[in-house]
Formats: structure tokens, sequence, C-alpha cells
């Protein structure tokens, strides 16, 4: 193939952005079916061998925390020690297994001039080599061609190094002799092999024959690809972004050449480019030229053009572009396969087509919903739907393509398919003008053919799942799919009969060494459910991944060592000789003098002068070490806190320091994070043991103001404290290395454990031979040796596993150092405590449970006898009775909302005493737990009844697991049970999440047979969900007709809603009247659908239901319960007819306890705000919160801050918006988009555009409202360009910007004068290439762009644009026309124009008084006051001037010549003083 001339050089350009998807019935008649089904008649073994399986993972390493705890030496460390279990894997061995099975492990070669197919993957031992099949067609079967021992083919590279990936690449025309039909490659994590597939004559069989390889010693192999053009090239990306291109040609040519390949460095920079530091390699690609590449990485996809001596490297996309997700990530990229312009590329959560002859590169995007997707396959429709026996769709398969795409590790694969719109296929399917479209919804696919996916099946799997141990991925116990491919149509056509649709033959490789065939079938609907596979035991058992021995082949590990050269010689023995050498070694910096901390100085000496340490160091009496000593401590704590206190306060001072001289400290010219415990204001000596938690680190104090003073410490060990002292203090034995500290610690553990044993009780005796009974202690007292008093301390050794009772008494510790296994603590007094229990119970609650005294860093909490859960608790545990009335106790304790920590301690004790097979109480349990810890408790029932299958399908139907709960009803049903009321009412939640009325309609017949319809409860339940869930109002009005008692308010408030949902505003008012009349007193959620359907009432109808509901009201007594509620909607009605009187009467009718419903208020403030009356509304509110009788909610706050735009009012807007956030509705603002909008709006017109803009970035969904809020206050506050970038935003949200949009942005070049700009977008409109027909512009959009053209000065154009335009102009159109003649002084114009205006609308000021100044412009005075007189004829007078001003939370409100105002008289003799004042240095500079 000649590339000289560069045939695709000169391509067009142009942008390009998602396309619409084609769905619907009109589509699957066109398209035909995109959902693939296994046949699982078609299923085939052809072969298994154990050289198919895949190489044996190494098991997880435990943590050190583990390895001591499951330690099996003869002196295991105590379990103090190791309490802390770190999970035994991380993610980086997570990351390892999902690499692992990263790529597909079987690849397919079609054998020339053969019915034959030759099959490549992995094998040996640790998958070195590559094993080979030939499967060659034998009538309608399928036969494996194995070698002449009945093995597999292999070809050895011969290295040891393990294949991750192989690839083949086809060679059609050879050219030549040699029988070559394809190349092949493997990669491993440092090289890649190169082999060649031929054919051998002589033993009539395919051989693939070792080219040579190319080992990469500094970096690892990112992704390796085959040219298209050039079969010998291939392209290979490493983990740092180099790239290398090899050609196969000098070795095929020169088979006696060097097996080691050395190939082309493509020298490309990255440099400067737009990726980050934390980059990751991910694939390459060849373009639609041989040397231009495509190569991607974790967020940007480059295309890197290498035709010229000059690389030339541009930005293709960048994943910041396409998604605002945190820590979303490119995964995986290939080419497309219609052509070579397109590829794909797929990030966490987004599919990507792209065309790179585009500027804008993406074509098509999907959202996957894919964990970790790393496999991508693009296949011609017309592959998957082959051999079939109509030719309706055959069109649509030879131009549609489908994308596989999935993960092998997560055994999830999903198929997206998309084609073109410029042929006849989907022509009337569509009007977009793009090249292509999505076909349907993305569908999967079950590569495993076996498994049933309904839900009862899947919720069996995922409970099998959760059973399995944290550190096993459930992957390594199923079989799961390691490679797939599919046969051409050919080789398939002569397997199988032809189906209806097409179909496409399937090979697999499956983890249990398995190699099968499969037919799949196109279909309409994917199966989900097998009957062949449903409800089998999920096995989860039998296949292993892991290798259970030590594996053979290990990869080089780098370490890093550390000087521990001190630990070292302590651990030798000969830390003195050391520690003596290097103090004996001159300094290195003679001049270096020790710094003297005070602060640490002091710190200590306070410390040892509470503990009774003075100044000169005197040695304590051993008794006071155990002062402090309250919880259980060994006693060699004791000694060593013996040994801290001995030693001079200059070497304390060595081991303590403040913390701040610690922020410096590096380790390879980096910072070393240091975190430690702050020592508490408690008396206690060195080295502090207690401690209490701090988030104090290093890495921040130099940053952050510290807020508390404290040490660190100890920094220095203490056997390095002791050596120092001993060669400080000149000992002799300091030379010849005999000092130790083993034996100083011994000789202090000897005097400690002396003394501790005359103080202390003595827990050995022979009480304790029990091995299976542990004892703290006699219950008889002891007292010191001449004295009466009782002995304070008990001292007692552990009794582990290991050693029995016995072995303790005779002195037979499992520990070797026995100085760890003896501990004491304090013994609190006894206190004589009533039997009885108090009014209120605190800490002696917990004194006759732990002998320890237990002391509180935290305020006492006294419990109240009415909430006394810890009282009831303790009781309850302390109780060995299983009678009835215990279990009811134990009933009683999970009544009501339980904590996490009291349910497991409330659980623990129903196992313990077999209270868990009581209906009750696992029914009580069930509603505290989740679903799939709720269905393992109602298995543990032997026998249960109706109410714990009741409380587990609530359960599931509150978690919207539909299927579960209809599952758990057959369930039920099955076992002989009754379903009774409760049983239908939560299977018809359940019936809400499924949206499908055919569930509905099953629950109904259940319903019907069982007797139920005459329930009021049940009846409810089914009205609420066909007119709430599914809209179904004839079925929902016929079951509410039926029902025999209408009495309860929940039937009539679920179908009024209904209706309201639907808009049917007549039918809502019907029923609220008919519920009226029979008494019955509405709820508040009936009340809002009642008023939600008022607002869309017309004036008529208005007037009618006003009537009828005054009517009732008059005939009725007014003490009835109702009529707050129809006074309710007269307000709104008469304030949404203008009628704001009758709407204020009707407000001060509702009684008191009316107003104390949120509803009447709200109604009266948004009257007052629509009709204008801004104050009104405001003085409403304020009235409201003075009162304190309820509290407003977002309706409230949406009239409020609706005031505050229209008048102006920053300050009450913004302590709203405050009062919002105060209130802990903080959320509401970035959730409810109408009160985002309505503040957007407020501040936008009080001029603060930063609030505003912090508003609309801070909401969370944001909608084509919230966007046109946002654009418009822009515009009106001049910011025209950051108007314009929001608006070309919105198709990015994937957002269609409406009428509104289009007119905020024409207000925004208008008032910026963008004139060109919006002539562009009015354009654009009129042309509807950005809109429908439907949102063609209307006179609303004329008038503001004949603004635009006014303000310009384009009045011609924009009087031809009246004139032009579909509609009659209105005043606004007018109104904006004489703007611009005044602005630009076209008074004759200006004249004609005012007269138009003023014909348009005859009855507003403003026209004539805008004539009034044309004609004085000109000074036509005669005009002037002909004008006034007709003014005045017709009783037109002009609106006077408004303002508002707010002073200290209220607004006053100023009319022109209004004297109603209570201060106006302070107001004119401020302002006439004003005056004075401004007269008299005008007139002294008069007279200069």
């Amino acid at each position: 193939m000649d590339f000289s001339e560069d045939w695709k050089s000169y391509f067009a350009t142009g942008t390009s952005s998602a396309a619409p998807i084609i769905s619907g019935s009109s589509a699957r008649a066109v398209l035909g079916p995109l959902a693939f089904n296994p046949i699982p008649q078609t299923l085939t073994h052809l072969f298994s061998s154990s050289f198919l399986l895949p190489p044996p993972l190494p098991l997880p390493r435990l943590s050190p925390s583990r390895f001591l705890v499951t330690s099996s030496s003869a002196s295991p460390v105590l379990p103090s020690t190791a309490t802390s279990i770190a999970p035994p894997s991380g993610s980086a061995f997570q990351n390892d297994l999902v690499s692992a099975f990263r790529y597909n492990r079987l690849e397919l070669l079609k054998y020339p001039d053969a019915n034959s197919v030759v099959l490549f993957f992995p094998t040996g031992v640790n998958s070195e080599q590559v094993g080979f099949l030939l499967l060659n067609v034998d009538g309608s079967d399928l036969r494996v061609q194995l070698d002449v021992n009945g093995d597999i083919f292999r070809a050895a590279s011969g290295a040891s190094y393990r294949i991750l990936r192989i690839s083949v690449n086809a060679v059609h025309d050879s050219g030549n002799s040699s029988d070559t039909f394809g190349y092949l490659f493997a990669s491993t994590l440092y090289s890649v092999h190169w082999f060649i597939v031929k054919h051998n004559s002589s033993l009539e069989r395919p051989s693939v024959v070792y080219l040579g390889c190319k080992n990469f010693k500094t970096c690892s192999v990112a992704h390796v690809c085959w040219s298209p053009y050039i079969p010998e090239e291939s392209l290979v990306l490493l983990e740092n972004g180099e790239l290398f291109l090899f050609d196969l040609k000098p070795s095929l040519e020169d088979p006696n050449s060097n097996t080691s390949f050395k190939g082309t460095r493509l020298r490309v920079s990255w440099n400067g480019l737009y990726s980050s530091k934390d980059r990751v390699w991910l694939s390459c690609e060849f373009s639609w030229h041989p040397r231009v590449l495509i190569v991607a990485c974790s967020d940007v996809v480059f295309l890197v053009d290498l035709r010229l001596d000059k690389r030339i490297v541009s930005c293709l996309m960048k994943i910041e572009m396409y998604t605002r997700v945190e820590n979303e990530r490119f995964l995986a990229l290939s080419r497309a396969g219609l052509d070579s312009f397109y590829f794909i590329v797929v990030s966490n959560n987004i599919l990507f087509l792209c065309d790179v002859k585009l500027t804008e590169p993406v074509v098509l995007r999907w959202t996957h919903r894919l964990d970790r997707p790393c496999f991508i396959n693009v296949l011609n429709l017309s592959t998957l739907r082959s051999n079939s026996r109509e030719d309706t769709f055959e069109s649509a398969s030879k131009s549609g393509f489908c994308i596989i795409l999935g993960s092998f590790w997560n055994a999830r694969f999903k198929i997206f398919c998309y084609g073109s719109q410029k042929g006849s296929i989907v022509s009337k399917l569509s009007k977009s003008n793009k090249n292509f479209c999505a076909w349907q919804f993305p569908s999967e696919i079950q590569l495993s053919g076996r498994g049933c996916h309904c839900g009862s099946c899947l919720l069996r799997e995922e409970l099998s799942k959760a059973a399995l141990p944290d550190w096993i991925d459930w992957q390594m116990k199923k079989e799961i799919v390691l490679g797939f491919g599919i046969i051409n149509n050919d080789l398939a056509s002569l397997l199988c009969e032809p189906e209806d649709y097409g179909g496409f033959t399937l090979i697999r490789l499956l983890s249990s060494g398995q190699l099968e065939l499969q037919r799949y079938q196109a279909s309409w609907v994917l199966d989900r459910r097998l009957e062949d596979c449903h409800e089998q035991v999920s096995c989860l058992d039998k296949y292993l991944l892991f290798s259970t021995g030590d594996e053979d082949y290990k990869f080089p590990k780098i370490f890093k060592f550390l000087n521990l050269n001190y630990f070292y010689a302590y651990l030798r023995g000969n830390l003195t000789e050391l520690l003596v050498k290097n103090l004996k070694e001159p300094c290195m910096d003679a001049e270096e003098k020790e710094s003297f901390d005070t602060e640490v100085h002091e710190f200590l000496c306070e410390k040892l002068n509470v503990c009774g340490v003075g100044p000169f160091r005197s040695s304590l009496a051993i008794t006071a070490f155990f002062k402090d000593v309250k919880l259980p401590a060994s006693l060699h704590e004791v000694a060593l806190r013996k040994l801290w206190t001995e030693l001079p306060l200059d070497l304390l001072q060595l081991a303590f320091s403040n913390y701040s001289e610690l922020l410096d400290i590096d380790v390879d010219q980096k910072g070393l994070a240091l975190e430690f415990l702050v020592v508490p204001d408690l008396p206690q000596l060195p080295p502090f043991f207690l401690r209490k938690s701090s988030p104090r680190s290093n890495k921040w104090s130099s940053k952050v103001k510290k807020y508390h003073d404290g040490i660190v410490g100890p920094v220095l060990p203490l056997p390095i404290l002791s050596v120092l002292h001993e060669f400080y203090n000149g000992c002799s034995d300091m030379e010849d290395g005999k000092f130790s500290l083993k034996e100083e610690l011994d000789l202090n553990y000897k005097e400690v454990m002396k003394v501790a044993s005359e103080i202390s009780i003595s827990a050995s005796g022979s009480k304790f031979f029990d091995d299976h009974t542990v004892s703290l202690g006699d219950d008889g007292e002891q007292t010191w040796v001449n004295s009466l008093k009782p002995k304070p301390f008990l001292l007692y050794q552990l009794v582990a596993s290991k050693c029995s009772a016995m072995d303790l008494v005779h002195g037979n510790s499992i520990y070797q150092d026995k100085i760890y296994d003896t501990l004491i603590y304090h013994v609190p007094e006894k206190k004589i405590v009533s039997n009885e229990i108090s009014e209120s119970a605190g800490q002696e609650l917990f004194d006759d449970i732990c002998p320890v005294e237990l002391k509180f860093n935290a305020p006492i909490k006294e419990f109240e006898v009415s909430q006394p859960f810890l009282v009831r608790l303790i009781h309850s545990l302390c109780s060995i009775s299983e009678s009835p009335s215990f279990f009811s106790n134990l009933s009683a304790l999970l009544q009501g909302h339980i904590s996490r920590s009291h349910l497991l301690l409330v659980h623990s004790r129903i196992f313990r005493v077999g209270a868990h097979q009581d209906n009750l109480i696992a029914t009580r349990l069930i509603g505290h737990y989740p679903s799939h810890i709720s269905l393992r408790v109602l298995n543990q029932l032997q026998n249960p009844n109706i109410f714990p299958f009741n409380a587990i399908i609530r359960v599931m139907a509150d978690e919207g697991h539909f299927s579960h709960a209809f599952y758990m009803f057959k369930n039920l049903r099955r076992r002989s049970l009754l379903p009774n009321d409760l049983t239908f009412s939560f299977l018809l939640k359940a019936c809400f999440w499924s949206k499908h009325v055919h569930h509905v309609q099953q629950v109904h017949t259940h319903i019907l047979k069982m007797g139920f319809l005459n329930d009021s409860f049940v009846c409810n339940g089914l009205v609420a969900v066909y007119a709430k869930g599914f809209n179904n109002l004839a079925s929902a009005r016929k079951v509410f007709d039926e029902i025999p008692d209408r009495s309860v308010v929940n039937c009539w408030t679920s179908l009024i809603r209904g209706y309201a949902q639907l808009g049917q505003s007549e039918e809502v008012l019907q029923l609220f009247y008919l519920m009226i009349q029979q008494n019955l007193h509405p709820q508040n959620d009936t009340m809002v659908s009642v008023l939600s359907a008022c607002s869309n009432l017309k004036i008529p109808s208005i007037e009618k239901w006003g009537v009828m509901f005054l009517e009732l009201l008059n005939n009725t007594h007014p003490e009835e319960i109702f009529h707050d509620s129809i006074n309710t909607i007269l307000v709104y009605l008469h304030g949404k007819c203008g009628r704001i009187e009758k709407s204020t009467e009707r407000f001060y009718q509702i009684s008191a306890t009316g107003k104390r419903r949120l509803l009447p208020w709200n109604a009266m403030m948004n009257a007052y705000v629509q009709n204008g009356l801004c104050l009104e509304g405001l003085n409403l509110f304020r009235m409201m919160m003075e009162e304190q009788i309820i509290t407003p909610n977002h309706v409230t706050m949406v009239s409020v801050l609706s005031a505050c735009a229209q008048i102006g009012d920053l300050d009450l807007g913004m302590w709203v918006h405050e009062y919002i956030k105060s209130t802990g509705q903080k959320d509401i603002i970035e959730s409810n988009r109408n009160l985002a909008t309505t503040l957007i709006d407020m501040y936008s017109k009080c001029g603060n555009l930063e609030r505003a803009k912090e508003v609309f970035e801070n909401t969370v969904s944001k909608d084509v409202v919230l966007f046109n809020a946002m654009i418009m206050g822009l515009a009106i506050n001049g910011e025209g360009e950051d108007a314009l970038r929001l608006f070309y935003k919105m198709p990015e949200c994937g957002l269609k910007p409406n009428a509104v949009s289009f007119l905020g942005v024409l207000c925004a070049c208008s008032h910026c004068g963008l004139v060109e700009r919006g002539r562009q977008i009015f354009k654009d409109m009129t042309t509807t290439v950005m809109m429908n027909s439907s949102n063609s512009p209307r006179l609303e959009h004329y008038a503001c762009y004949i603004d635009l053209l006014a303000r310009g000065g384009m009045l011609e154009e924009a009087l031809e644009v009246v004139n032009c335009m579909p509609f009659k102009p209105n005043n606004f159109v007018w109104g904006a026309l004489l703007g611009g003649c005044l602005v630009h002084s076209r008074a004759e114009l200006a004249q004609e124009v005012s007269m138009r205006l003023v014909e348009a609308d005859p009855h507003n000021s403003a026209g004539y008084v805008m004539l009034a100044n044309a004609f004085a412009s000109d000074k036509h005075w005669s005009d002037v006051s002909a004008l006034r007189l007709e003014m005045r004829e017709k009783g037109i007078q002009k609106q006077p001037g408004c303002s508002w001003i707010s002073l200290d939370g209220y607004v006053h409100e100023f009319l022109v010549g209004c004297l109603s105002h209570p201060q106006i008289e302070a107001i004119y003799h401020t302002l006439n003083v004003l005056l004075k004042h401004m007269k008299v240095p005008s007139l002294s500079s008069d007279k200069l």
C-alpha cells in the first residue's frame, strides 16, 4: 500500500456533539432486535485440560499484626500486642488481581483455504508459553485437533516471563510462498515476543515459529498493538510514555538474524502538555495513517503525527472537558472498526466514540455503569446477526456497529449499538444531521452462557458472596470467562441452522480450564431468567485461583534499607559497646551547642513534683509507683516507670521535647510525618503511659497555630538513656561491655514484685483448678502484714488457652519472659448500695459488673427512669431466665429507635438464650436491620408466622427491592401462611418501585381473592399506587368508588394527588368539594394538592369555584372543622384573580387553630407578592416570625425572596438565606431548584452577582430554569460575555435551551452592545439549528432583538424587522424602538414610533410621556399641550415614581407626592437643612 501522497491528509473538519438516541417501537421496526441471548441447547463442550487453566495467583500477604496472632512459635507474644488485626490484603493486591485478568486470553485466527480456525492462548506453569489448538468443522460439529500425544500445541520463547496478552494479525495476501497467514505477539510485564504463524505442509497443521523479543529493563510495558496498514509493524507503549516501533521484515528476510529486536524509538516529548503528574499511560493505536498515532493516558488522549521530522503532538480529549466527577480517569482505548478515523475511549463512567477529523472529536457518548471496564471490541452488526432466515433488517445489519465493553474480572459485559443516519435506514427516525446516533439503549450480554440473572438468583448469589471471608474475592471462587472469540460467518453457517433474526457463534475459555462453544441469537428482549439454571445454589467453593504452596516464579523486588544499628545492637546484646564507641568519637561540629528548652524542663519538673519527686532527685519508695495504677497493668510497666523516674532530669529532657522542635526532621529530604498523643493533666510518672487523643502532627504544625503546649516523647528509648546514664556516672563496667540493661531491669522487677506481693491479694489458690473458669480474685479480704486494713491491690497471672489453671499454680507459664504475664490493679472500696433501683442511675450501674473502678473523663450524665435503656439492658443481660416474661423483656428492648451498638448487644443476648426463634423478637429484629441481614434473621426461624414475613417485605419495599419482596410473598404462600392487611400494604409499597402496572394488578387480584377489598387500609394503598405510582386514575377511581367506608382521609388524598399530578384541576376540586360535604377534615397533603390544582385554573373556573365554596361556607356552621381549609383556598383563588382585599378578608376569618398551619400564611403571602404588594407580604412574614407559631418552609422563602427581588431589599434577602442555612436546611438550597432559582433572581436584581454565582455553582442538580435565571442575572448586570458562555455550556450539561434561555441571552447582548453575537443567535433561532420548530421566536424575542438593534443605532434594520415579523407589534416592541430613536436623536422617527406606541397601548401613560418628550425635543409645544389635554380628557395619569429603603429590618416605601409616611415632617425638615448647607458653598463660589 502506497502512502506517499498522504491520501487521507485532506479531510474536512468540523464540530460534533453527542447525537440523539433512536429507540422506541418505531425504531424496533427498522433496526431489528439488538439483544443477544444464549441458546442453552447449543452449549457444546469442546476441550478441557489443565493446560488451559490460568496461572495460580499468590496468596494474600498477612499483615504483621495478623502474623503475630497466627504465630505458632514456642513463645508467642501476648494477645494484647496484636489486638488490632489489619486487613490481610490491600488495594495493591486487588489491583494485581484485576490486572492479571485485564486482557482477553483467547485469540482466533482463520485457517486459510480450510473450514478451520486456530485458537491461541497462554499456557504453561507460569503462562510463559503460547498454546494453540486447531478447530475443524466436521459436518455440523467442531472437532479439536491435538498433537500426537493428545496434548495442545505449544510455542516457546525461551523465557519464563508470564504472558499477559496475546494478539494476532492476519495476513490476507502474503505475496510469497512461505505459507504465512498471520503474525502473533505475546507481551509480558517487561518484554514483547513476536512469532510467525504459518502452514506446515509436512504435518498438515499450523505452526508457530519464534522470531525474537525485546526486553525493556527500565520500564514495564503498558500496551502493544499491530499496524492495520503494514502487517509486519507493531507499536509498543511503555509505562513512562515512551513509544517504540518494531518491523518484522528484517527478521523474515534473514532467519539467522539476532532474535533480540531493537526497534525504533519514537522520540515524542510529552513535557509541557496537558497531562497531569500522576498520569498513567494506557494504550496506543494507529490512526488514519501509518505514522499518525493515538496515545491515551489516564486524563488525556493525544494525536501524534510522525510524518515529518518534527513530531507534532496535539490534544484530542481531556477528561475534565467531559465530566466533573472526582477521580474520573480514562481506562482503555481502541480503534473503531468502521474506518481509520474513529476510535473508542472509555472512562470510569462514560464510553466515547470519537472522530479525529472533528475539532470536537466526541461523536457519541454513553454512560456504561460498569466497574472498571478494560476490554473493548468493535464489530459490524452483521457479524452478530449472521445466518438469518429473514432479510428484513439486512440493511440495518450492514450499516450498524456494536461495541462490546466489559471486564473479565468483574464478569460483566454490555453491547452498545450505533449506526449512521445518512442512509435510508434511520432517516425517517431522526431529523438530526449528525453522522451517527445510538441505536436503542445498551444491553447486557451473558458471556458465560450459564447462570440465571433473575432477581431471586441474583439475591442468592449476592448472599453467597457476602458469606465469603473479607480477604477473598468472589471471582476467585467462581467459574468466570477468561477469554472469548466469535467465529466468522462462513464457519458459523456450517455449524448451525439459520435463526429468525440471526446470531453468532462464540467460543469461550473458562477459569476451570474448559473450552466451550455456544450459539447466541438476536432477540427483542434480554432474557434474564434461564430455566435450566434458575434457583441453582451458587457454588463459590469449587474453583480456586490461588496456589496452595510456594510459587517458583517471583518478580525481583527492590528494597530500601534503613540504618537500624542501635536496634540491631540491642537485639544482639552489644548496645553498650556501640554507644560507648560512638560517645568517645569527637563531634563533627565542635562549635555546636546543645539547645535547652525551658518549656520542657518546667513541664518535667512540674510532673515530678506532683508525684513527690523533689528537685534533688531523692529516690521514691517503691510503693509510690503503684499509686496511679487503677486499670490492670503489668509489673513490667511498674518496673519501667521506676527506671524512668530514677533517670536524671537532663537525660529526661533528651527523651522528651516540645513538638515544635520536630518540624525540621527530614528523611531523604522529605518531611517525616510525626503524630503523637497529648500527655494529660494527671499526676503520673515518666514515661507517661496515659495519653489522650490529639489530632496534632508536625505536618501542619508550622502552618496552623498550635492550640496547646505539650511534649513529644519519648523520642529516645530507655536502653539508650540507661547506657548514657551509666556512662556519665563513670561506671567501670562500661569499658568492658559488662553493663547489661536486662540485668538492670530484672533487678528492678524483682524489687517491684516483692513489694507487690506484700500489698496485693493473690489470685492463686486451690479454687482456680477449673480450666473453664476465669477468676480475678477471691471474695475474701486479705490484710496487710502488721495492719488491719484490707490490701488495696489484686495480683494475678494471665490464663491463656494453652495454659491450664493447674499449670498456673505450679508456675508453668506459657511465656518465656514471665515478667510480662503478671498483672496488678487497684481494688475499689466496696460501697453499700440499695437493692432497689433509684430514680436516677449513673456510674454506679457498672460497679457490680466490673471489679475495676472506672473513671469517666466527661461530665456525669444521669440516666432517667423514663429512658432507662441501659438499666433495662443490664438487668436483662444479668437475668438467666428464659420464661415468656423474659422474652417479652427482650422484645421491649427492641422497641423504638436503637443505636447500632445497643442493637448488637441485645441481639447477642437473644442468641445466647435462644430467643431468636421467637417470632415477635425476630420481627422486631428484622425491622432494625437492612435486607441482607434481615434475610438471615428470617432464615433462622424454624416456624415463622406471618409477622416476620411482613417485616422482611416491608424492609425490601423500603429499599426498593420489589422483586425480592414479591419473592418473599410467594415464599409465605408456599408455607401456607395467610397474608393480612399489612402484607398487602407493604406489597403495594413495593409496586411503587417496580414501575410495571401488571405487578399492581397481580397484587390487586390477590387482594380480591383473599377478601381484603372491604379493608379501607388495603384499599387506600391500592388507590395510592394506581394514582400516584402509575397515573392510572381510572383504576384508582374504580377502587375508590367501591370502598365501603370512605371515612379514611388518606384515600381521598391519594386520589386528589393523582388528579393534581395530571393537571385535572376540575376533578380535584370536585373531589375536594365532595369530601367537605361528607364532613371530613382535609390533611395538609390534601390541601397542597388542591392548591396546586388551583394554580392551573382559568378565570371563569376560579369565579365558579369561588362562588361554590362561599355558598358552602354560608350554609354550614362557622365552627365546622373544614372552614379554615375552604378559607385558605379562597385566599389563594382571590389572590390569583387580583382581588387582594377579599383575600385579606378571608385570611383574617381563619381561626387561631387554622393559623397554626403554614398553608394559610403561604397562600396570603403569595397573593400579596403576585399582586405587587411586596411590603404587605413582607410585613405578614415578619408577623408570622414574631408570633413564633410555625416554622416557614421553602415555599414561604420563595415568596419572601420574590418580594425582596421586586423591591431590591438585599439585606432581608441575605437574612433569609442565612436563616435557611442556620436552621439546618443548607442542603435544601443545593437540592431544591425552585429555591435556588429564586435566590439567584433576588441576588441578581439586587446587584450582588457574586452571591448569585455561588448559589448557582453549589446547586447539585441544575435544570434549564436555573440556567435561565443565572443567564438573565448576568444580562441585567452587564456581564454579557459570561451570560453567553453559560448559554453555550447548557448542551454540555445535557440541557437544551428553551425560549426563556434565548430571551435571556438576547437581553445580555442588548445590554452589552454585542450586536453581531445577538444577530447570530436570533438567526439560529429562526433556522431552528439549536431549537426545534415548536420553540421558534416569539413576540418577546422579536421585542428584545429590536431593542438590540435600536440600541446599536441600526434603526432602519430594526424597523424592517418590525414590519416583517409574524406578530402584531405591541407596546414593548414600539417602546424598544422608541428608546433607540431617543438615544440616537432620531426625532422624526421618534414621533412616528411614539404615535404607534400610543395606538398599541392607549391606556398606558408611558407612550404619551415619550411622545410628549419627542415633541418637546423638536420644540413643538402646541403638540405637547394638545397631548396633555388628551391625557386629561381620557383620564390617563402618569404613574408616580416609587422607591424603597430598608432600615433596621423594616422597608419604607416612598411615592412621588405622597405624604402618608408617619415621619414625613421630620424627613422634609432634614431635607431643608441639607439644602441650606448645600447652598452656602454655592453662594461663596459665586462671590469669588
